[in-house]
């Protein structure tokens, strides 16, 4: 293990080890200075952390939703994901188009690779959470 987290300390990234308490009062911080970052939390500290920022005024000031069954058909006939209970928060397009689910994760898989999208979402004991992501949206159409 100690390899792994040399390896990953040279790519310029920080790895952080601490109790459950501690993880998530960094993960706190950062959303509340509004710092970018990415953390692979375990699922207690991810649910943590996800039970104190989505409060239902928050969930509905952001528009945050369950992707409709519909949708998540087409996601996982079209580009071989199957995600229950995915969330995403829809975005209109200049040219009017709803960037939904499908269209984040098709974009992603362009990015990164259908295989590293579906790792993300397949990890065992740990979640990835993004806080104050710099994603930017691409327009399918």
């Amino acid at each position: 293990m100690l390899t792994e987290i040399d390896a990953i300390a040279a790519t310029g990234n920080a790895v952080l080890a601490g109790g459950d308490d501690g993880v998530v009062e960094v993960v706190k911080a950062a959303i509340l200075a509004d710092v970018s970052a990415a953390f692979y939390l375990t699922q207690e500290q991810s649910r943590a952390v996800k039970d104190w920022y989505w409060t239902p005024e928050r969930i509905r000031s952001r528009g945050l939703r369950e992707v409709s069954e519909e949708e998540s058909e087409r996601i996982k006939l079209e580009l071989g994901l199957d995600l229950p209970n995915f969330r995403f928060t829809p975005k209109k397009c200049e040219c009017g188009h709803l960037y939904g689910a499908f269209d984040f994760l098709q974009q992603g898989i362009k990015q990164h690779g259908l295989e590293t999208v579906r790792s993300v979402f397949t990890l065992k004991y740990a979640t990835l959470l993004q806080v104050n992501p710099t994603f930017k949206a691409v327009c399918p159409h």
